[in-house]
């Protein structure tokens, strides 16, 4: 349980990470 809990947090960064990539390239 924990682990897919720290799996979700991870996934959730990785994804925080892309999309905070892609709003510097638009700028």
């Amino acid at each position: 349980m924990a682990d897919l809990a720290y799996a979700l947090l991870l996934i959730g960064v990785f994804v925080l990470l892309a999309l905070g990539v892609r709003g510097l390239e638009k700028l």
